[in-house]
Order: C-alpha cells, then structure tokens, then sequence
C-alpha cells in the first residue's frame, strides 16, 4: 500500500495537467473527420464495388442525410471472413498506394490526434525524471494512463529498435479484429513513431473521409539515457473499443516486435507481395495466439 500511495504521489508530482482520452470525440470535435486512402472514383471502379454498390450508396446516402451514426453504420455493413473479395481488392491497393507515405492524411492528419503533435515534455516533466530509474519512469508513464480511455505500454529500447527497423521497411499492414462471426480488417501504417488506424469499413464507405480510429505514438526521448521508449494510444471511442485497441497493439507488437523470420515474412509479402499475400494468415495468426492462452487484460500492466 505504501508503495503505490508513492507511485502515485510521484504521477502528480511529475506528470503535467494534460487532458487525456476521456470522450475523445468532445476534445477533437470535428477535427477528426480525415482525410485518408481513395478517391470515391477510386472506390466505384474496384471490382469489389459492384458487388456491394447498392448497400455502399445506402450507407453513404444515411450518412449524407443524418439518419445513421457510425456505430449503426458498422452493424449496417460488418466485414467479416466472407469477405475475401474486398481484402484480395484491398491488398492490390496497398501496393499501388505504397507513395502515400508522406503525402497520405492517414499519417499526417493523424497530427489532429490530442497526442499527434504533443512533445514528452509537455507530458512530464522531464527535468524532474531524469534521476529516476527505467523501471520508475514506466511504473509512472502505466500509472497515469491507467483509468484513462487510452492505452500505454513502456518499450525496451533493444526491442523498439528492430520494431523500428520493420516500421520503415513495411509501413503497412492489415490486422483482424474478432468479432462473433467472423473477423473484421483494420488497416494500419507507420510514420514517425506514430502508427494510424482505420477500419476497412471507412475505407469502403467513406473513401477520402474516413477517419483514424486509434492513434499510437512513440516517445522517443529517453530511449538512449534510460533505455525505453515510452508508448501511448489514444482511442476515438466513438469508433474503437479500448479491448480492440489493445488486441490491435497486442497483433502490432506479433509482427514488429517479434524475432520470428516467418512473421517478418508476412509484413514483406503484404507490403512488397500484395499479389502473394493471402488474408487469412493473419486470421491464422492471431487464432494460434489465442489458442496458446494468450489473454487481454490491460496493456498497462504489461512490459
């Protein structure tokens, strides 16, 4: 007991007054509404639209007149494992969208995030941090984020440098998210330190207006001096679930932090090899995990 009354004394000594995610969408208002991906023209042309033009067109005409919020929406139009059609569609695109690092909004309308621009010392203050120890630090950075709407993690600076490494090598890639019948696709890429994601849902739907849906970024100023980098997610909870937040941090550490050549594999054949990748590897995964006992509970208590 008195070893957490401290910890906690030392988070309001040490942490600044920044307003983290509760009702995200009350704190970036409109500003979220993004710029991403595709043109409509863009949509209406892929093979895939056909199938599916009439349930798209009533999607966006409820949209359009207000009738349906998101959440509606997204029990409107679920993209479960029946829908190989769209990610074959989908990962054909990826490729031919391999340029939009740096000029896609995904990346840098993901700045609108209330942590998107956000130095670390306007989260902490640093000078009063650096005579703690690595293990200090996180136990504060995982204490302040705790009962808040995000998700944090304290990173090996050993293990985020191959992360690193894999994150400018293959930007992009494609997670599933479990839902009771089927999978539902989420598309993520890498900038900077900061990892954007959005639901192929939006993508589908919404084409150049689809929105981020969780926005993770990469604190970097300790990584050399004590030796982690410090990690936080903020969740538009209007659009994600911080349980699927965290399965979809759980499948980015899978991926990118991991030492497996196979799973190195899977991220160079979906960013080099769209031709080659097939969908259900990731579903294979992810299921293999689940299958071996593997459990979310909080990723702030976890590292």
């Amino acid at each position: 007991m008195a070893a957490t009354v401290r910890i906690c004394s030392c988070v309001r000594n040490l942490m600044k007054a920044t307003p983290c995610f509760q009702g995200v969408r009350s704190q970036i208002g409109t500003i979220a509404r993004i710029r991403v991906f595709s043109t409509s023209d863009e949509i209406e042309s892929n093979p895939f639209y056909d199938k599916y033009a009439e349930r798209i067109k009533k999607v966006r005409n409820e949209i359009k007149d207000g009738r349906i919020k998101d959440k509606s929406m997204e029990e409107k139009f679920r993209v479960d494992t029946k829908a190989k059609e769209e990610a074959e569609r989908f990962k054909k695109k990826v490729q031919k969208k391999s340029s939009l690092l740096g000029s896609n909004p995904l990346s840098s309308s993901g700045e609108m995030s209330t942590y998107g621009q956000k130095t670390l010392n306007s989260i902490m203050h640093l000078d009063k941090i650096m005579d703690k120890s690595a293990d200090e630090i996180g136990q504060i950075w995982r204490e302040y984020h705790r009962d808040k709407d995000c998700i944090s993690a304290v990173i090996p600076s050993t293990v985020y440098d191959r992360m690193e490494e894999r994150f400018l090598k293959f930007p992009l890639f494609l997670y599933p998210l479990p839902r009771e019948q089927g999978y539902e696709y989420v598309y993520s890429e890498f900038k900077d330190h900061k990892c954007y994601f959005t639901s192929l849902l939006h993508y589908q739907t919404r084409g150049e207006n689809a929105p981020w849906s969780l926005a993770i970024k990469h604190f970097t100023d300790i990584r050399e001096s004590k030796g982690i980098v410090l990690m936080v997610g903020e969740i538009d909870t209007n659009e994600m679930s911080v349980l699927d937040a965290q399965w979809l941090a759980y499948q980015v550490q899978m991926y990118y932090a991991s030492e497996s050549d196979r799973r190195e594999d899977i991220l160079k054949t979906f960013n080099i090899f769209p031709d080659k990748f097939d969908h259900m590897t990731v579903v294979r995964e992810l299921n293999s995990e689940i299958e071996s006992g593997v459990t979310i509970g909080t990723l702030n208590e976890k590292k």
